[in-house]
């Protein structure tokens, strides 16, 4: 392999392509690679690209990739709520790792305060696989209404509301 470490190694994993995936999606993918690396040649510092990236990584079935993506782009910029709430999900979802979800969570929240995905998101993994026996999820939705706008509470008043009902 040319480069095995660093940024370089990122945009030159090697793409293993999921079974299924037809020959159109295949010349599609790499038409579409081919630009992502292009994009990243002229300017490595472009954090949009690098998200495309990661999101081209998933296409792929290729979450390690995806993963390794988001950890550089917070080395680009400490600190980004979107790579935070990504890898997240990755841990939250794939990995079941809830302790490094949940960090990951409250980081991109205190990154972030107002993206509302991270409280609903942690909700959801508390409410259903982690700390079910606490009040961490009606707590992560009481904290949400402290610090979002008015014009995002709605869907967490829905929530709220759901799990009351849900508990009786």
């Amino acid at each position: 392999l040319p480069f095995q470490t660093g940024p370089e190694a990122l945009v030159e994993r090697e793409i293993n392509f999921p079974e299924g995936f037809s020959e159109e999606a295949k010349s599609i993918f790499t038409n579409n690679l081919g630009t992502i690396k292009s994009a990243l040649a002229a300017d490595p510092s472009d954090l949009t690209v690098w998200f495309d990236l990661a999101i081209a990584y998933r296409m792929v079935d290729d979450p390690e990739g995806a993963v390794k993506v988001w950890e550089h782009i917070l080395t680009l910029s400490p600190g980004n709520p979107v790579a935070l709430h990504n890898l997240a999900e990755h841990y939250f979802h794939a990995e079941k790792d809830y302790p490094r979800a949940e960090d990951l969570y409250r980081q991109a929240i205190q990154k972030n305060p107002e993206m509302s995905q991270n409280y609903t998101d942690l909700h959801e993994m508390y409410r259903y696989v982690y700390k079910q026996d606490t009040s961490a999820a009606v707590d992560i939705l009481k904290e949400a209404l402290e610090k979002l706008p008015k014009e995002q509470q709605l869907n967490i008043y829905v929530l709220l509301a759901d799990y009351y009902k849900s508990v009786g």
